[in-house]
């Protein structure tokens, strides 16, 4: 397990977008409305924290910014931490996919450590970037609560470093649209890492 530097992370994945239920790593699509009111619910009543770290994709950076108004805290955006890319998949729908890339597809949900989408990004590289930025936002507000608000493969690499997980426990953690998982240091016992948790009903 890898201790925190921040007091506390919140990890804040976005809501359901315009393009269904689509691959869209680097794509960038808005919210839909639905998408909107899943965020807006998830941090109603929520405050306390001293900064947004936003993905820079519209469908995390609009609502961050949105937020960072109304709660008064600053909002940063940090390009490494958006989605990872899936090439020539992006935009489409898993039975598309399976149509027209069937064996490609069949070893990437086999096993996607080893086999990228056509022109996509590796879960290595992906992973690498995403702890990068990590490890310098630990740096830079070390001892404060961030509000994080990025992606659903963005949000299981993080777990998997602070949690020291393997990649299969990884991929069966829940992330739903709009869910909020909250990582806090243990203040009876510094250095510690508290269980996570799911803030709201969605996960």
């Amino acid at each position: 397990m890898s201790g925190l530097l921040v007091d506390a992370i919140y990890l804040l994945r976005h809501g359901e977008t315009v393009s269904g239920q689509c691959y869209i790593g680097h794509l960038d699509v808005a919210l839909s409305d639905l998408g909107r009111k899943q965020m807006e619910v998830s941090t109603a009543g929520m405050d306390g924290w001293d900064v947004i770290v936003t993905s820079p994709l519209i469908r995390c950076a609009e609502f961050s910014r949105q937020l960072a108004q109304r709660l008064n805290i600053p909002v940063v955006t940090e390009t490494d931490i958006r989605e990872i890319g899936f090439g020539v998949w992006e935009g489409l729908d898993a039975k598309t996919i399976q149509a027209r890339y069937p064996e490609q597809y069949r070893v990437f949900l086999n096993d996607p450590e080893e086999n990228s989408p056509p022109g996509g990004e590796s879960l290595l590289i992906f992973q690498q970037r995403v702890l990068t930025a990590w490890r310098s936002l630990q740096q830079q507000y070390a001892g404060q609560k961030i509000l994080l608000v990025a992606h659903g493969g963005t949000i299981r690499i993080l777990l998997q470093e602070i949690y020291s997980m393997l990649w299969a426990e990884v991929f069966a953690i829940s992330v739903a649209h709009g869910c909020i998982i909250c990582i806090e240091q243990d203040s009876n016992n510094p250095g510690n890492t508290l269980p996570y948790q799911y803030l709201n009903q969605s996960a």
